[in-house]
């Protein structure tokens, strides 16, 4: 234990990184989007006084070096031996081109060591927030307030391993992959929001190749340390902190140590001199400022939609490709275009492989983000949505009952995001739209037998839109948690993928993005089908890779809303 206590320290920089971060926030969704010149937004220097303001009233004797006042910037008391370092929002020209993860980072220095560090994605992944913080001497890292368990950190690298890098790391993605074979590599913004979330255990390791400075990455560190980790420089030396003066590195490499040691050894200088690859149609889709939501809970259920689609065709064996393009294909145009939903699907199909669950269980599998961008539309346009519901199935199925089926259950989708009602509310609220709405005969009775069991084995060719939608509707009806449903769903056999796609879809969407083990998550948006990757048998196109799946989701929502307005 330390002859020092730092709960007094840790409470106050919790308090201080919530205010800080609510006034980013505001900034974040400011009409026009946040003020400034790229990587210099005037916020920044308000919340960083708003900090010192805080750390100062408490700590008075403490050294304070903060990265926006350096003017203000102060060495410790005679005798005192911390020195807090403060970014007040690490990835400033992130938040400002509209992507969530830059943070408020806190971090406290005693002599060359870090002894606590609180960071706060304050919009990341949603308005909610994500705040990760230690001390020593009290007790585990925690995130949100919740103790996280013990680290086990890996000896090695494996393909079951994800490192974090760089929001640009998709400019480059087969130099950045072959780096950190066999492991996947995961973007996210700023190296404090990284190292947090590998000491959080959503990482092995995490690395800054742009000159961090310690401001930067002590509070990250700090978090490392709580977990067991280490943050090393760009010859392997473990990072120390002098009062006295501000220290920067060349790289950084943070996490399990021995990891972090064999990751400084790939050439990270030959990385930065490869050429950003050329842009592809139906491009992987980047964050833009002006299109992020601020209502946490519709933005948590359009993930969990997302990534129940992108889960459940990969616990069942198959790629969601269509699902990918025709997120793309609205995103592109801002609303739904029939005409160019076809051409984003035959994009796919003319490169894709020839064992696709595409055309079983009609056009469900892949109609889940009409659902999430019919969540804006669903107040004053629910007739617009059926329609675009029908005519997206009508593009490979003539069939009445696969083009009602599609409109009932986009328009389930789209009430679960807009209402976050329970999944029974949403049952009966089903039920209602395929009597308004008209539906055949067969949906209306597909529907009535959703009130009971799921069936108990896969479906025929001929009944895979029936065993589609009587699963899907009845786990959804009896609360079944989304795991579950899924795991159930691809173990009865049959079309696996596309049932387990379109189960996941409609419970993800009900339930939201936590619904989902971060193992799964991690392992959809980390897979990059990539020419001479370890396991991949069949490179595919970035277009239909879906390790943008989040920005996917919450662009969907946007447009949905821009279209209802």
């Amino acid at each position: 234990m330390p002859d020092f206590s730092y709960r007094d320290a840790l409470a106050c920089a919790i308090s201080a990184a919530r205010q800080a971060g609510a006034a980013l926030r505001q900034e974040l969704h400011r009409e026009g989007g946040p003020r400034g010149p790229h990587g210099h937004c005037p916020a920044d220097l308000e919340v960083e006084a708003l900090i010192r303001e805080h750390l100062d009233a408490s700590f008075p004797a403490f050294g304070l070096r903060g990265e926006e006042q350096p003017e203000l910037n102060r060495l410790p008391a005679l005798g005192e031996r911390h020195c807090w370092l403060v970014d007040p929002n690490d990835g400033t020209t992130s938040m400002q081109n509209g992507f969530r993860g830059s943070a408020v980072s806190i971090g406290l220095i005693c002599d060359e060591e870090p002894v606590l560090g609180v960071i706060f994605a304050y919009a990341a992944p949603d308005d909610d927030g994500d705040l990760i913080a230690w001390a020593l001497g009290e007790g585990p890292v925690t995130r949100n307030g919740a103790p996280l368990p013990p680290r086990i950190w890996p000896e090695a690298l494996s393909a079951a391993d994800t490192v974090l890098l760089s929001q640009q790391a998709d400019t480059r993605p087969e130099a950045h992959a072959a780096r950190v074979a066999p492991a996947r590599y995961r973007p996210i913004p700023g190296i404090a929001y990284r190292l947090a979330l590998v000491a959080a255990g959503e990482g092995v390791a995490a690395l800054s190749l742009f000159g961090p400075r310690d401001f930067d990455y002590a509070a990250g560190h700090a978090l490392l340390r709580g977990a067991g980790g280490v943050l090393l420089d760009h010859r392997g030396r473990e990072v120390k902190y002098l009062l006295e003066r501000e220290r920067s590195l060349i790289f950084c490499f943070g996490g399990g140590p021995a990891i972090a040691r064999a990751l400084v050894d790939a050439d990270w200088d030959g990385l930065l001199r490869v050429h950003p690859v050329a842009t592809e149609p139906f491009d992987l889709v980047w964050p833009q400022a002006g299109t992020l939501v601020e209502d946490a809970g519709r933005v948590c259920r359009a993930q969990g939609a997302m990534l129940g689609q992108l889960i459940g065709n990969a616990l069942g064996g198959q790629p969601a490709e269509l699902a990918v393009l025709l997120a793309r294909a609205i995103i592109d145009r801002g609303h739904y275009d029939e005409k160019y939903a076809a051409r984003a699907y035959a994009h796919a199909l003319r490169t894709g492989p020839d064992d696709l669950e595409e055309m079983t269980a009609g056009a469900l599998i892949r109609i889940g983000p009409l659902g999430i961008f019919g969540a804006g539309l669903l107040e004053t346009s629910s007739s617009i949505l059926t329609s675009f519901a029908r005519a997206d199935a009508s593009l490979t199925h003539a069939d009445v009952a696969c083009q009602d089926a599609n409109a009932v259950f986009v328009m389930t989708i789209a009430r679960a995001i807009s209402s976050g009602a329970t999944g029974r509310e949403l049952y009966e609220a089903a039920r209602n739209d395929a009597r308004e709405m008209g539906a055949c005969a067969e949906v209306k009775t597909w529907l009535e037998e959703a009130l009971e069991s799921p069936p108990t084995e896969g479906a025929s060719p001929a009944g895979a839109l029936r065993f589609a939608l009587i699963n899907a509707f009845s786990r959804l009806r009896t609360g079944q948690s989304a795991e579950r449903a899924v795991e159930e769903t691809v173990g009865m056999g049959g079309y696996s993928a596309a049932n387990a796609a379109i189960c996941g879809v409609l419970l993800g969407a009900a339930q939201g993005r936590e619904a989902w083990p971060m193992k799964w998550r991690d392992r959809v948006l980390t897979f990059r089908p990539i020419e001479g990757a370890p396991d991949i048998s069949r490179p595919r196109p970035r277009a239909v890779w879906a390790v943008d799946a989040l920005v996917l989701a919450e662009r969907l929502l946007f447009h949905g809303r821009a279209v209802s307005i």
